[in-house]
């Protein structure tokens, strides 16, 4: 008989240390869920579910010895199962997710300081405990409520506390002796102001605290914005480019996939400077930097690279005839404007544009010296067109 140890027997092990942690994510995910936000309004109702349990066994104890009259115990039962089911399955529906209160953190409180009030009037003999979880009760104004809304659960818990101690004197409350329960009730009311105190103080530093990072993150991202955009045009910055730039070579290296970019340069640009001034200058600037943005595609960038001259970024780009397709978009957006631009027509801009191709083992800058030669060939060829880099497509526009 061949014994069943040996490296036959691994597998079965195997799958079985596996399947545990599998069971237990799949466990949490019932829970919980997959939302971390709503994940953690969960978790407060399971901490809520299991002080409710644990509340239902000591009343079935308290029973057993003789404590707690049963007919109390089931009233105080119901107020259980109402704190176990009337809570978690609702926030775990999603049906609250709207609300303001989405975990239901309010009502919650409140009714586990009514609960445990209702059975301080029921049972003598914990009335000690009960006191301690009604003020524990006040502490879960930590998770996330806002300062108004914790004062109020304090008031309310206070408030129900003063109650006792007035019904309690007037004789409302069985074995209740005034000398007795008026200390740790006055006691446990100081608690809660203290904690409701404290509370509204932590939520209030939250909050600011919480203001003041998504001002910074505000900050930070317009100052992103600041570096990597020009101001004038709205397209990015020649800093900003020379990254994209140079994280489309990596691309390509790895990939062995080529793309591509047009050096463009606005033609007698000096001479609309000279003639109407730099204000008109620069908004002749700003209305190219619209229309690029119209004429590129979606995966393209555009950058300023510096006074009259842009430089367009096709990283789809995978032939000459796809790279010029822009380009003529831009001529034509240029010869006829929208209203908004209007000035570019006025003044009759025209560009001229050269395409080069960055394949492996290229540069940067020996693709953009490319695209230059091929600018200037442009230019000499009469301006308002383009062509494309030397020992390239002989495509000119």
């Amino acid at each position: 008989m061949s014994s069943s140890t040996g490296p036959e027997a691994a597998p079965a092990v195997s799958s079985g240390a596996g399947r545990g942690p599998a069971i237990v994510a799949r466990l949490r995910r019932l829970a919980l869920g997959d939302d971390p936000r709503h994940a953690s309004r969960l978790r407060f109702c399971l901490v809520s579910v299991a002080l409710h349990l644990a509340w239902a066994m000591i009343y079935f104890y308290a029973v057993s010895v003789g404590a707690i009259a049963p007919e109390d115990a089931r009233i105080m039962l119901v107020s259980n199962v109402v704190g176990v089911l009337g809570f978690y399955p609702w926030v775990r529906s999603g049906c609250t997710a709207r609300m303001q209160d989405a975990g239901l953190v309010i009502p919650q409180m409140i009714w586990g300081s009514l609960s445990g009030s209702v059975a301080f009037v029921m049972s003598p003999t914990l009335r000690p405990a009960l006191l301690q979880v009604i003020c524990l009760v006040q502490v879960f104004g930590f998770f996330g409520l806002r300062p108004r809304q914790i004062a109020v659960t304090g008031v309310i818990a206070v408030s129900l506390l003063a109650g006792l101690l007035v019904l309690g004197a007037s004789g409302g409350i069985p074995h209740f002796d005034v000398c007795k329960e008026a200390f740790p009730l006055l006691t446990s009311m100081a608690i809660l102001v203290v904690i409701t105190a404290i509370t509204v103080h932590r939520s209030r530093r939250r909050i600011a605290l919480t203001t003041q990072k998504l001002a910074l993150q505000a900050a930070i991202a317009s100052m992103r914005e600041l570096v990597i955009r020009d101001t004038l045009t709205g397209l990015f910055s020649r800093g900003h480019m020379l990254e994209l730039l140079q994280r489309e070579s990596e691309r390509a290296q790895r990939t062995g996939l080529p793309f591509r970019v047009a050096l463009i340069d606005l033609d007698h640009f000096k001479r609309i400077n000279d003639t109407h001034g730099h204000s008109i200058g620069d908004e002749v600037l700003r209305c190219f930097g619209d229309a690029v943005r119209e004429a590129m595609q979606s995966a393209d960038s555009a950058a300023r690279w510096g006074g009259e001259e842009f430089l367009l970024l096709m990283p789809e780009a995978r032939s000459d005839t796809a790279a010029v397709a822009p380009l003529a978009r831009l001529r034509l957006q240029v010869h006829q404007p929208p209203p908004s631009a209007a000035l570019l027509k006025k003044l009759e801009v025209t560009f001229s544009a050269g395409v080069a191709a960055h394949t492996l083992g290229d540069t940067i800058e020996d693709t953009i010296d490319r695209a230059d030669s091929a600018l200037y060939a442009a230019k000499h060829a009469g301006r308002d067109g383009w062509r494309v880099a030397s020992g390239e497509e002989a495509l000119a526009g």
